[in-house]
C-alpha cells in the first residue's frame, strides 16, 4: 500500500467560523468538557477553536484508567480528540465489555473505548498504512485489548478503490465517499474490504455481545446498517453512527439525534442509557 501524502498546508478557520462555534451554547458545555478532560486546557481550546498551534503534537488526557498522551498531527485529530473525549458523540458508561470500532482513523475513538476501564476489548478497523501506524503509536501498552484489521468495511469481502484526503482524517470507497467536508481531488488507492455483517457476527461468537458500535465511514454508514440482521443486532446494545439525516428504521433499535451529526440507536431489549464517564 502506498504512503499517505502529508497534509499541504495547516487547516484555517475564518472570523465567520469561529465567532459561530463560540456563540454556539453547545460550545460552552463543550469548553467545561474540555478543562475537566485536558490537563492542558487553554492549549487544546485554542488549538480546537483558533486551530492555532503547531504539529506534531503531544496531548495529554485524563481517563478513569489514568492520564494517556496521544499524538495529534493536524487540527482535525485535535478536532477528533474533543469530539471522543470531552463531547462524547460515542459515550458509554465505565461497565462495557466489547467496543467495534468500524473507521478508526489514528485510534482516538478506540483510546476513548479502551480507557473506559481496565477489561474493555476493542475491534479496530482502519485502511489506511499512515493511521493504523499512528494508532498503534497512540494505543501503546494496551496491544492485548484491542485487535486491529488494516481493511476497509464495506458489504463483502474483497477491494475497493478509497478515497482520501491529505490528513487521513476523511475518507471512504469512493462510490459511496460522502464526507460533508470539500475534498478537491482526493487521493485514491485500492485496499481491502471487509463485510460488516461477516465481522460483526464473527465478533459476536466470540464476546457474546457487544456493548457498541461505532460506524464512521464516510458515506457507507446506512448501507451497513440496513445490511446488519436480526441475529446481530440482537447482541448490539448501543450503535453510534455518523449519519447526518436519517429517516429509517433499525429492527429492535430506537433512534435519538446526537449533536450535528451522531445518530445514535439504543436497543429496546437491552435499554442501554448513555453515562458520562466523568
Amino acid at each position: 500500500m502506498s504512503a499517505v501524502p502529508e497534509a499541504h498546508a495547516p487547516h484555517k478557520r475564518t472570523a465567520g467560523d469561529i465567532r459561530r462555534s463560540m456563540l454556539a451554547p453547545k460550545s460552552y458545555k463543550a469548553a467545561m468538557a474540555i478543562f475537566r478532560c485536558f490537563p492542558n486546557p487553554l492549549d487544546v481550546v485554542s488549538r480546537y477553536v483558533l486551530a492555532s498551534g503547531s504539529y506534531p503534537c503531544v496531548v495529554p488526557i485524563r481517563t478513569p484508567i489514568g492520564v494517556r498522551t496521544v499524538k495529534t498531527y493536524s487540527f482535525h485529530d485535535v478536532r477528533s480528540l474533543v469530539v471522543c473525549f470531552a463531547k462524547e458523540d460515542y459515550g458509554v458508561g465505565s461497565d462495557i465489555h466489547c467496543a467495534v470500532d468500524f473507521g478508526s482513523n489514528i485510534g482516538m475513538s478506540g483510546l476513548y473505548f479502551l480507557t473506559r476501564n481496565p477489561r474493555v476489548r476493542v475491534y479496530l478497523f482502519e485502511p489506511l498504512s499512515r493511521n493504523v501506524a499512528r494508532l498503534r503509536e497512540n494505543l501503546r501498552g494496551l496491544e492485548q485489548r484491542y485487535v486491529l484489521e488494516q481493511s476497509a468495511i464495506g458489504l463483502a469481502d474483497g477491494t475497493a478503490e478509497f478515497a482520501y484526503e491529505p490528513t487521513g482524517r476523511y475518507g471512504g470507497i469512493r462510490d459511496k465517499l460522502d464526507t460533508h467536508e470539500p475534498i478537491d481531488r482526493p487521493y485514491t488507492l485500492e485496499v481491502p474490504t471487509l463485510c460488516a455483517a461477516t465481522c460483526l457476527r464473527r465478533i459476536v461468537e466470540k464476546e457474546k455481545y457487544i456493548d457498541i458500535l461505532k460506524i464512521n465511514i464516510e458515506g457507507l454508514e446506512i448501507d451497513v446498517l440496513k445490511s446488519l440482521t436480526p441475529d446481530i443486532l440482537d447482541r448490539i446494545g448501543l450503535i453510534c453512527a455518523e449519519i447526518f439525516d436519517f429517516a429509517g428504521e433499525i429492527h429492535g433499535f430506537r433512534k435519538e439525534k446526537y449533536g450535528s451529526n451522531i445518530t445514535r440507536l439504543i436497543s429496546l431489549r437491552t435499554g442501554y442509557r448513555r453515562q458520562s464517564a466523568a
